[in-house]
């Protein structure tokens, strides 16, 4: 809805950069500065977190990789994977949000 049909931050939506496309970098620091639009992307990257730690332990019982030997392997894996992908797309709201992101003077 924010970057598709600018219902957050109609101001930035249709803004061009300099090649000519949509500047999708000044709508995305717009809205993650209201701390609203943070929470909730951040309460929804929690709940990714949860659904990967079941995924990713499913995925490898599908393909049959469920045995006592290496399930600890999988678990470690499977709780850094989420670990790093949480974390990733976490710090970008809070980036923006703490002002460690922001948008350059004359853009």
């Amino acid at each position: 809805m924010h970057l598709t049909f600018g219902v957050v931050g109609p101001v930035d939506f249709g803004h061009l950069d300099a090649s000519g496309r949509s500047d999708v970098f000044s709508m995305v620091v717009h809205g993650f500065q209201n701390p609203a639009i943070s929470a909730w992307y951040l309460f929804a990257m929690a709940i990714l977190g949860l659904h990967l730690s079941h995924a990713i332990l499913s995925f490898f019982q599908t393909l049959g990789f469920n045995h006592e030997s290496y399930n600890t392997l999988i678990k470690v894996f499977g709780l850094v994977l989420v670990v790093v992908v949480v974390v990733g797309f976490c710090s970008i709201p809070i980036s923006i949000y703490l002002g460690l992101i922001r948008i350059p003077v004359g853009r």
